[in-house]
């Protein structure tokens, strides 16, 4: 089985890293293969094109 962790918080080292960290011990312990992310290392791109689209102010009060 594979399992992916996926950290949200920019604060690496802290709370939330350690308990992720040890869950994918826990996994990894268990047989899986584990891989974590996290976030705020990744550099995210704006997307090219309008990421929502506008409501027409018709449509909001249906």
């Amino acid at each position: 089985m594979k399992v992916l962790g996926v950290m949200g918080s920019p604060r690496v080292g802290e709370n939330s890293d350690v308990l992720l960290s040890q869950a994918l011990e826990g996994a990894k312990a268990a047989g899986s293969d584990v891989k974590k992310i996290i976030l705020a290392r990744k550099e995210i791109p704006e997307p090219e094109s309008p990421s929502f689209i506008p409501i027409p102010e018709k449509l909001l009060f249906l």
